[in-house]
């Protein structure tokens, strides 16, 4: 549609590992709903297993179609969440942009969580992830979070 701009504009996105926006996207929901159920329960909702109108996603389950065409990465730099002021500060750095401070202290802060992802998912739940969001997990090799790092 721009093809001069698509041409000589920076492009770029933010890419967060999805089991933890999955996670992210339930706590919204419980926060904003009042609902009374589990992440499980959640993950059978967006997967459709269950029927359940209280459960929608307040986005795009997957972002992938907004920054690829015919599942190509079209993007100049894909900036990661989880390590969002490092990429940020590149980025600002790339444009002549001015940064200083943080981006996350506030949020992070107020949202940290009690316990890591490895204890909000079983394999049945990464396999929920998975099918969801099966482009950018593959692409970025996002791990599951029941794989125990060295």
């Amino acid at each position: 549609m721009f093809p001069h701009e698509w041409e000589n504009y920076f492009k770029f996105c933010f890419v967060r590992d999805p089991h933890d926006q999955a996670l992210s996207e339930y706590s919204h929901q419980r926060r904003n709903s009042g609902g009374e159920f589990d992440f499980d329960y959640f993950l059978k909702a967006l997967t459709g297993e269950v029927e359940d109108q209280d459960i929608t996603p307040s986005g795009l389950i997957s972002n992938w179609p907004l920054y690829t065409i015919d599942d190509r990465v079209v993007v100049d730099r894909v900036g990661r969440y989880e390590s969002l002021e490092q990429d940020f500060s590149w980025l600002c750095k790339r444009l002549g942009i001015p940064h200083e401070g943080s981006l996350l202290e506030e949020k992070v802060e107020k949202h940290r969580r009690k316990r890591s992802l490895k204890d909000w998912y079983d394999a049945e739940g990464v396999e929920r992830v998975r099918a969801l969001y099966e482009d950018e997990i593959s692409y970025f090799s996002f791990p599951s979070p029941l794989v125990v790092e060295k």
